[in-house]
């Protein structure tokens, strides 16, 4: 993300100041303070909030004052703020179709949490896929992970010690990270990914590329993410225009199949 915004940075007369919002800071209620530190120094033409977590309201008073705001995140904000992400539903309607074209009709789900949007969106799409195909969501296949290997490890254990009937033949891990726990599991189940366990994963992230056996995953244009949201600040910037959340919807990509 910030390599897509430097770039473009690059290009004009503005300079890139970063600044980071540390898990500490949003316990103790203090990020507030953080961003009018930001303003008071009169050097900021604008604010790209990369997922700024609970600092989102603070983002949110900015915009609503007619501070130049765009965020770049996955929460379901109130108000139309100027927002970027990826086409979270759409993506993980494209991976459940991919297993279901390949012939699979036992599909698990391993969430990301609950609490995020991009989780829901890609829940959303994981179901729109099934009642297309004219299979109903089977609660047993849907575990909620954390997004982290961990997560996924353990939910693909609890999906593995199911009686073989009731196993899954394809997951749709939420995450690649999570896909990298799904292939610990297998490997200790003694089952092999594609031959016995069908396994899609979310992100395309830099490290995707390496596990063996090849993942196939959903790619996050996060390249493009950046670009994006600071090309649609600097109009902002440029021409006070006031854009909706409904202005930038990127599309994610079913790749490395």
């Amino acid at each position: 993300v910030m390599r897509g915004v430097a770039e473009v940075v690059g290009l004009t007369p503005y300079e890139m100041v970063l600044y980071s919002i540390n898990d500490s800071l949003r316990e103790d209620g203090s990020n507030g303070d953080v961003i009018d530190h930001i303003l008071a120094t009169k050097l900021t033409a604008g604010i790209l909030a990369i997922l700024p977590g609970s600092s989102a309201r603070h983002v949110v008073r900015l915009h609503k004052h007619g501070f130049p705001v765009v965020m770049i995140d996955d929460q379901d904000l109130p108000g139309e703020l100027p927002w970027i992400g990826a086409d979270n539903r759409s993506g993980a309607y494209e991976a459940v179709n991919h297993l279901l074209r390949l012939g699979h009709r036992r599909i698990a789900h391993i969430q990301g949490p609950m609490k995020h949007l991009c989780s829901r969106e890609r829940y959303g799409g994981y179901c729109l896929a099934l009642e297309e195909a004219g299979l109903k969501v089977d609660p047993e296949l849907v575990l909620e992970g954390d997004f982290m290997p961990n997560g996924g490890r353990s939910a693909a254990s609890k999906l593995f010690s199911l009686p073989v009937e009731r196993r899954p033949t394809a997951i749709f891990a939420a995450s690649d990270p999570m896909a990298y726990g799904v292939l610990a599991a297998a490997e200790e189940y003694g089952l092999h990914i594609p031959r016995d366990i069908a396994l899609v994963g979310f992100d395309d992230i830099a490290s995707s590329a390496h596990v063996r056996p090849a993942l196939t995953t959903v790619r996050q244009p996060f390249y493009e993410m950046g670009q994006h949201g600071i090309k649609l600040l600097l109009s902002m910037l440029n021409t006070q225009r006031i854009p909706t959340r409904n202005d930038t919807m990127l599309n994610s990509f079913l790749s490395s199949i």
